[in-house]
């Protein structure tokens, strides 16, 4: 098991689940979970490269940085340092990666900064 979140209303319940979640884990599977955290589901947790909060996903901000950095990738391959090879690389797992969340207007000003219009 690598990450995980679990979400609910109450916290005593949460954190029954959570125990009984580690005590498998512990018990079954002979592993050990990093520590639990609980936090009110009305905040963000950032969690494998995005802030999750209830009903809302968002680019984390180091992943968001990352994202607007295509300006420089797309100044590698113009300026003939990488290949289109190299280039679909790095481009190709950025850009999946950013899909899964509503994050048009990272992609805008990152597309924008490319094109020299930010």
């Amino acid at each position: 098991m690598d990450d995980m979140m679990l979400w609910h209303n109450d916290r005593a319940t949460l954190a029954a689940m959570g125990k009984a979640v580690e005590e498998y884990v512990n018990e079954i599977l002979q592993l050990r979970l990093k520590v639990m955290m609980l936090r009110p589901s009305s905040t963000f947790a950032t969690f494998l490269g995005y802030k999750i909060a209830r009903g809302r996903k968002s680019l984390s901000t180091r992943s968001a940085v990352r994202y607007r950095r295509l300006r420089s990738l797309y100044a590698a391959y113009d300026g003939g340092y990488i290949d289109q090879d190299e280039m679909r690389r790095h481009l190709h797992p950025l850009i999946a990666f950013a899909d899964k969340v509503p994050s048009a207007a990272v992609k805008r000003v990152a597309m924008a900064s490319i094109y020299g219009t930010a």
